[in-house]
């Protein structure tokens, strides 16, 4: 049984940094070492994942038009070291997640896919670990990627503040819009 994360609130922004800051020492262990035997098996973990992702919801795959390159299977590994990594460093983690988030709100992503995408990510990462994947594992990477998510999601709509502020900076130096 799954549960669902609350509904997204606007500007819960901080309250996202006490999300990290609450997984425990053990919990940061059990990451760091789970990931470690996803690593060694990511040319299973992320193909697994869209395919069962797509399976579940075809409509999602519009999205995803890079869904078969390497280049796609390393950011999303790339995006789970970095999650683990900076768990005790949100002034680092955070600022990365943001701009996830606004790439994910450019693609087309919508909030009600981030659950969504984490349970079937967690239902595969269980298969890919097979016997040393347990429940205690699987709740501290959902409540890592939970957390993630929520701050993501907060990314969403900064890329229009951003931009404008962007395109003023450069109207107001006299260069041009990229």
């Amino acid at each position: 049984m799954t549960t669902q994360p609350p509904e997204h609130e606007p500007n819960s922004f901080p309250g996202e940094l006490g999300k990290f800051m609450q997984i425990g020492t053990r919990e940061k262990e059990l990451l760091r070492e789970n990931l470690k035997a996803l690593l060694s098996k990511q040319d299973e973990l992320v193909p697994g994942f869209y395919a069962r992702f797509f399976a579940q919801y075809p409509e999602v795959e519009r999205l995803f038009v890079n869904k078969h390159s390497k280049k796609m299977q390393t950011k999303i590994m790339q995006s789970l070291i970095h999650l683990v990594k900076h768990l005790d460093r949100p002034d680092i983690l955070v600022p990365t997640l943001l701009e996830l988030g606004r790439k994910h709100e450019h693609y087309g992503a919508l909030a009600v896919h981030y659950p969504i995408a984490i349970d079937i990510l967690l239902d595969t990462m269980g298969v890919v670990c097979g016997k040393s994947w347990n429940n205690e594992i699987r709740s501290v990477w959902n409540a890592a990627l939970q957390a993630a998510s929520r701050v993501m999601l907060n990314g969403y709509h900064q890329g229009e503040a951003h931009d404008a502020g962007s395109q003023n900076r450069k109207e107001n130096h006299g260069e041009e819009a990229a």
